[in-house]
């Protein structure tokens, strides 16, 4: 009896000892397995500060960088020699990326933001800025070369922090560039992600600050009305348009070339950073400077003027002509397009109709800006393949009636003659 009863104590002894040492272990596999997530979690943390203390210091490096507003010319020989490197980084790159700001437009008749005759400088001052409304732009020789440079797969991606729409004018594919800062042109469905690209500015002249545009997605049933897709001081960017150009710019990018952009504005002004931290060239095209100069191939030259060289450097490069202006729609001409297309939301319609009174003060055409004469040099003679957009003209109406009747006021009301779009 004694002796069962001793069995029994040494096997619940032993069923003891052995649950210790078990739970002993499992307690030291998961202080070891704790250490290695909090080595993990602590790497990681470290790594996220440092690009957040990056992205800081790069902030403050913008924001305290200030601009002398001159506006800088190499001269022909140095811009001449500079095109030579450029023409030879093209051949060997192999993942070239070109950033375009609003200095490649101006030869279009759009003002920058700060130059000498900047939207921003002239407004400082009290003064107006001249430029062409965005619906009657032509593509400068630039917008054509980028074409052609992506044609020939010198270059893989273009990214512009411009809205006036004319790199998709000049017949650069959607897939091929972003435009983070969005298009006039765009307009986006929030409830399903689609974007829709217009003949005509999708922004309603009488709506002012609000983002709605009047029209209605065609691939959902969601009944909000389309919003437009540029992108202010304060709001956020494509996320996943983003994360594409980071992604680019960091795994493949081994060439930026940067046309026309002061370069000042994040997140887009940390892209020379990214580039040049991988070991790979910047070159800067600016008449002004930047705070990215010292890090890059600094080139003061106008942007069409230097393409021009590059594209001599190159000889297996020929941009084509430049498509013939857009037609202009007036408001109520572009509610009749969206009524004709299925793509109106009517419930916007009362709101987008003028008064008599903002009729008689609505006057078509703006006064013009002068437009620069810039040369092509044509692929072929035949017209290259473009988004379809009607052009033409109309004949002026002297008094736009009153909207009493939504049928009345959806006629089609013409504007005057424009004339002929400048010669290249």
């Amino acid at each position: 009896m004694d002796m069962d009863m001793d069995r029994r104590e040494e096997s619940r002894t032993l069923a003891t000892r052995r649950a210790t040492d078990a739970d002993i272990d499992n307690a030291m596999n998961a202080v070891a397995d704790f250490q290695r997530k909090w080595e993990e979690f602590q790497n990681r943390f470290d790594r996220v500060n440092q690009a957040f203390i990056q992205k800081i210091s790069e902030s403050m490096k913008m924001s305290s960088f200030e601009s002398d507003g001159i506006e800088y010319d190499d001269g022909k020989a140095k811009t001449e020699e500079m095109a030579q490197q450029v023409a030879t980084m093209l051949k060997t790159a192999k993942h070239a990326m070109v950033l375009t700001g609003a200095g490649i437009s101006t030869n279009a008749g759009i003002c920058d933001y700060r130059g000498p005759n900047g939207k921003w400088t002239m407004e400082a001052k009290g003064l107006k800025p001249k430029t062409l409304p965005i619906d009657h732009l032509v593509p400068t020789y630039t917008h054509m070369t980028l074409r052609a440079l992506l044609e020939s797969k010198t270059i893989k991606k273009i990214v512009s922090t411009n809205v006036d729409g004319l790199h998709r004018r000049s017949g650069v594919e959607a897939a091929k560039l972003t435009e983070v800062h969005g298009n006039c042109f765009v307009e986006r469905c929030n409830e399903c992600g689609a974007t829709f690209e217009r003949p005509f500015p999708v922004r309603r002249e009488m709506a002012r600050k609000d983002k709605r545009t009047g029209g209605k997605c065609t691939k959902c049933t969601t009944c909000e009305p389309l919003v437009d897709t540029i992108v202010n001081f304060g709001d956020s960017l494509q996320k996943d348009e983003w994360e594409a150009v980071a992604d680019f710019a960091s795994t493949k990018c081994d060439l930026l070339i940067v046309l026309g952009s002061s370069i000042t504005v994040m997140p887009t002004a940390g892209l020379p950073t990214v580039i040049h931290n991988n070991k790979h060239p910047v070159v800067i095209v600016n008449k002004m400077k930047t705070p990215h100069d010292s890090i890059a191939l600094k080139v003061h030259c106008d942007t069409d003027a230097f393409m021009r060289a590059v594209v001599n450097k190159l000889k297996h490069v020929a941009p084509r002509l430049p498509p013939p202006a857009r037609k202009v729609y007036a408001q109520v001409e572009r509610t009749a397009w969206r009524l004709k297309n299925g793509c109106c939301c009517e419930d916007l319609l009362d709101e987008d109709e003028p008064t008599p009174e903002e009729n008689q003060k609505q006057t078509y055409p703006p006064k013009k800006a002068s437009l620069k004469k810039v040369s092509f040099k044509a692929a072929s003679k035949t017209e290259p393949a473009l988004p379809p957009v009607s052009t033409g003209t109309a004949t002026s109406s002297k008094k736009a009636s009153s909207p009493k009747k939504r049928t009345s006021s959806l006629k089609k009301r013409s504007v005057p003659s424009l004339g002929k779009p400048p010669r290249y």
